[in-house]
């Protein structure tokens, strides 16, 4: 928390795949939330599994604001290097390799109903102009 209604969220994450490329070692990146898919990456500005990647590392920051008890609003930034094996990976980031960066980022509100939280997002990253938009209802079980 960085006070009483307001608060921040921080994320970091690997995914390294061995060098046989068998399609259960791929990571299906996009989406708002997390779901039960295996290899699963959530990261706002692209929808569901829309980059695949066999190697990635990845980092978010959020923030989260209480406008009434049950309504906040959201904002979310999720940067990321991809690529085919680790090597190449550790040398985009030495690099800073434009092609293998993606940066998503996004606002959106989140309303928490008796079914679970209501919210509607709105994204965007830097490969493509257009808006990227997300609804949900629910947990995902």
């Amino acid at each position: 928390p960085l006070g009483p209604k307001f608060n921040y969220n921080l994320g970091f994450s690997l995914g390294v795949s061995t060098d046989e490329f068998i399609a259960s070692d791929y990571f299906f990146i996009g989406g708002h939330k997390g779901n039960l898919r295996r290899n699963q990456i959530a990261f706002a500005g692209y929808n569901l599994g829309e980059v695949i990647a066999t190697n990635l590392v990845q980092v978010k920051l959020g923030f989260n604001y209480r406008l009434y008890p049950n309504f906040q609003i959201e904002m979310l930034t999720n940067g990321m290097f991809t690529s085919y094996d680790f090597d190449h990976l550790l040398q985009s980031i030495v690099d800073m390799d434009g092609a293998s960066f993606h940066l998503g980022y996004g606002a959106g509100l989140t309303y928490n109903t008796p079914l679970g939280p209501a919210s509607i997002f709105f994204a965007g990253n830097n490969k493509e102009e257009k808006t990227t938009w997300y609804i949900n209802l629910g947990y995902t079980f």
